[in-house]
């Protein structure tokens, strides 16, 4: 993406700050038109990321996954949807 902000696409990385901290990230909707949104992890079994009430990326366990599981499911989500965050100042 062309913008003036520092953004990543380090996944792996996202994926384990959005345990502890709310994530705004920019990303392509289905419509191909660019969003801005922010994460949700309400528990360890769901991760969301959504904006004006829509979801645009959700992975949840049911039971049967692993965390694994649905770490792999959550990049490629990812990827898929071209997102980019924003990465926290770290303090």
């Amino acid at each position: 993406m062309n913008i003036n902000y520092q953004t990543s696409k380090d996944y792996e990385k996202l994926y384990e700050l959005i345990k502890t901290q709310k994530i705004i990230a920019i990303l392509k909707s289905k419509s191909r038109l660019k969003e801005i949104c922010w994460s949700n992890y309400p528990n360890k079994n769901d991760i969301a990321f959504y904006s004006r009430g829509i979801i645009f990326i959700h992975v949840i366990i049911f039971g049967h996954e692993t965390e694994d599981e649905l770490k792999k499911e959550f990049i490629k989500q990812c990827e898929e949807a071209e997102l980019e965050y924003l990465p926290p100042i770290e303090v």
